[in-house]
């Protein structure tokens, strides 16, 4: 089999959905790549100074956050996709910038820079609009230029006691409007399994609920058809269909990507490849831990923790 060549940090997440493709490390680096060649374009550099907690895609740029608690910093900023990344400013630094306001502290390369007054929690995007979200502040939605379109306050759900924090928001993510076929909209999704599902334009709450498998959600991803995946801490792996509100559940959890092709669900599990469809759960042993899924056109692929690639359901458990 052709070796792709290997990612040159450890990979967090990559985003495939622009050209060139973006690859997120846990340190805050960033690389731009070649969604056909996976070569890496340009050198790859570090332009936020610590990890890069949520990041999406908007109309040519790439939109990330980053927060340094014992500092007590957060900040917002885009990068331009075409451009190579900057190399930014250093944890020493940040460190110092907090007794010397002289020091920039601004993502290197950025098209704007915003400090954030809170932890941020989720972030997504549609088209020229960035929706997130700020504990105990709100959810907000900006357009690529970072001007305010809209803002609301908390979703108020109803609070479960046998799930700790279970209000606090986990997830944001673009899905299918419930209402308007062909459309889609804002989904929020707690740590709780509680979700609500808001319109791009106005922020308006259009309905909201509760799934019924308990446990603490921490991951979500939408098959853009009405099927929900979400992952739960404790293992357990929640099909959810939205239109019928049924549910399904296998162990494999807790997964870092999955994707929806040829009616099945593809799962980068817990050192494992899942196939979960209507027929079967089908199951291959992985080594090392995946952190994303690529469709590719020599296969669905995967990438480790380790920068590696290797197909989806290869057994590479020696």
């Amino acid at each position: 089999m052709y070796k792709f060549p290997t990612i040159p940090f450890p990979p967090l997440r990559i985003h495939t959905s622009c050209e060139p493709a973006i690859v997120v490390g846990v340190k805050g680096e960033i690389c731009r790549m070649n969604r056909k060649t996976f070569k890496i374009i340009g050198e790859h550099q570090t332009p936020f100074p610590s990890q890069i907690v949520g990041s999406t895609i908007c109309d040519g740029l790439f939109v990330g956050t980053w927060i340094q608690f014992e500092l007590e910093q957060a900040r917002m900023a885009s990068i331009n996709i075409d451009n190579e990344p900057s190399k930014g400013i250093s944890k020493s630094n940040l460190r110092k910038s907090k007794f010397d306001t002289q020091i920039d502290t601004s993502v290197a390369g950025s098209s704007w820079c915003h400090i954030l007054d809170s932890q941020p929690l989720g972030i997504t995007s549609n088209e020229n609009m960035i929706c997130f979200a700020l504990f105990k502040k709100g959810i907000y939605c900006i357009n690529k230029d970072s001007n305010e379109i809209w803002r609301k306050e908390e979703i108020n759900w109803v609070k479960d006691e046998m799930i700790e924090n279970s209000q606090i928001i986990e997830s944001v993510c673009n899905g299918p409007h419930p209402n308007k076929k062909g459309e889609s909209c804002v989904w929020v999704w707690s740590l709780g399994g509680y979700w609500a599902a808001i319109e791009w334009e106005d922020g308006t709450t259009i309905s909201k609920g509760v799934i019924k498998t308990k446990g603490q959600v921490d991951n979500v991803i939408s098959n853009e058809k009405g099927s929900w995946l979400i992952s739960l801490a404790d293992g357990n792996i929640v099909q959810w269909n939205m239109f019928d509100d049924s549910e399904q559940t296998i162990k494999g959890g807790p997964f870092n990507d999955a994707l929806f092709i040829r009616e099945s669900w593809h799962i980068a599990g817990w050192r494992e490849d899942i196939i979960w469809n209507n027929q079967r759960v089908e199951r291959t042993p992985r080594k090392e831990l995946s952190q994303s899924i690529f469709n590719h056109e020599r296969g669905l692929m995967i990438l480790d923790n380790g920068g590696e690639w290797s197909l989806f359901g290869q057994i590479n458990s020696s």
